[in-house]
């Protein structure tokens, strides 16, 4: 093992970014460049009063480094040389390549047989709320002269979600709303990077081109119990361009699929070959169970769902162009078989943050109250919400305890008139944890 001692965290301190205020970084994320002659790191503001770490605030100012670690490679592969000495500055040479950015992370490389090797992170212009809206930004690798390296913007900030091009449950792509990407995402060519988003009240996958930024949608068939609906992520891009997914719904457990890439045609709803079903125990949602070939099972889940979608009236809340999109919900609702015509009662849900959202992907505590408690569930994303373009996200500043709950008040009354013969508006709740 070799210590990489020309780096900003070092006692020999550089003066590597504009902030001169930052004195103390906090090193993570590191991977070798395609040359194999640099690594390359994000450093995070380590400085108080943040010394907790991501898992505490995500909210950090941080930049991409590079370091040359040719020489400490040589040395750590020479056989004669001394255990004791790996510790020595072999190497001096350092970069900040993202001075322009408040934050920048994630960074992610082609394939090291591409001939024109690019690197692709995650950044923001400037100071924003948590899991915000990120840029997708693009450089091509030069291990000759990093100091040359130069990025550009490939998917940029979005206010509004777009007018034009694919759509998710009737809204328009609202720009990246993603913390890191995935470890392998690349094309085998370098032409194209896979991205895990949400969108709306799903998590989904865009593919992107790296030459002019357009996006498109990848269409997974999984259950089709809602066209669109389902949370889906990719894990991995393999050398041939075959991708491995994972795919499930508020009523099913996740399942791992595989997609040959002569498969992935933009605009196609595409059936991944599924290599792995696991079955979640109702109770510890630590409990995972691979299904066995041959065994039989009942995949029809016992409980249903819907994605609600209300307009905002007129003067709620922010009344700007930007926050007036229509707000999402998720309600689950149990399936009756004994022929009861009771109505069940409805617990409402708005998650915390207030920057955060509820997907579709399958959460085991709720789908336990549903099935086995016989309670509807429905999930509510109030306007401040991830995934509905910035301006959403930001009109709920100085509006925290009136827009928000105006938007639970204003979905729980829908789903309630919607779904007259089954829920009791008379048994409405809510979780004891919840900030509301």
């Amino acid at each position: 093992m070799g210590i990489v001692s020309n780096s900003p965290s070092t006692q020999n301190k550089v003066n590597l970014i504009t902030d001169k205020a930052v004195t103390e970084f906090t090193l993570t994320q590191v991977q070798f460049a395609p040359d194999g002659k640099h690594v390359v790191y994000v450093g995070l503001d380590a400085g108080m009063p943040r010394r907790l770490g991501l898992i505490h605030c995500m909210n950090r100012r941080s930049w991409i480094f590079c370091s040359k670690v040719e020489n400490l490679v040589k040395a750590l592969s020479d056989s004669k040389t001394s255990h004791d000495s790996i510790s020595e500055s072999y190497d001096t040479e350092v970069s900040c390549l993202t001075n322009h950015c408040w934050m920048a992370t994630s960074p992610r490389f082609t394939f090291d047989h591409c001939s024109n090797p690019k690197m692709v992170y995650l950044a923001s212009p400037q100071m924003d709320t948590h899991s915000g809206n990120v840029e997708l930004h693009i450089a091509d690798w030069n291990s000759e002269n990093i100091c040359k390296i130069s990025s550009r913007i490939l998917v940029d900030q979005y206010v509004v979600p777009a007018s034009d091009g694919p759509k998710v449950l009737g809204m328009g792509f609202p720009g990246l709303f993603c913390s890191q990407l995935p470890l392998r995402g690349f094309t085998h060519d370098g032409r194209y990077v896979y991205v895990n988003t949400q969108w709306g009240s799903a998590s989904k996958i865009v593919k992107v081109s790296t030459d002019d930024g357009s996006i498109s949608c990848v269409r997974l068939k999984c259950q089709n119990y809602l066209p669109d609906a389902a949370s889906e992520s990719i894990l991995y891009v393999t050398a041939k361009d075959d991708v491995v997914v994972s795919v499930s719904e508020p009523v099913l457990p996740a399942k791992i699929g595989i997609i040959a890439s002569n498969l992935l045609i933009d605009g196609d709803i595409i059936s991944p070959s599924w290599i792995s079903t696991v079955h979640v125990s109702p109770v510890a949602s630590t409990n995972f169970y691979p299904l066995n070939k041959g065994r039989v099972q009942d995949d029809r889940p016992k409980h249903t769902y819907q994605v609600l979608s209300v307009d905002v009236p007129q003067g709620s809340g922010d009344a700007s162009v930007e926050a007036s999109l229509p707000i999402q919900g998720i309600l689950l609702l149990p399936r009756i078989d004994d022929g009861s015509t009771e109505k069940v009662p409805l617990i409402v849900v708005p998650h915390g943050g207030p920057h955060s959202c509820s997907t579709t992907a399958y959460m085991p505590m709720y789908s336990f109250l549903c099935q086995q408690g016989r309670y509807a569930i429905l999930h509510v994303n109030y306007r401040g919400s991830t995934g509905f373009g910035k301006g959403a996200l930001n009109s709920i500043t100085g509006n925290i305890g009136s827009q928000d709950v105006e938007d639970v008040k204003l979905l729980t009354e829908a789903a309630l008139e919607r779904n007259k013969q089954t829920l009791d508006s008379d048994r409405v709740g809510k979780p004891s944890n919840i900030h509301f």
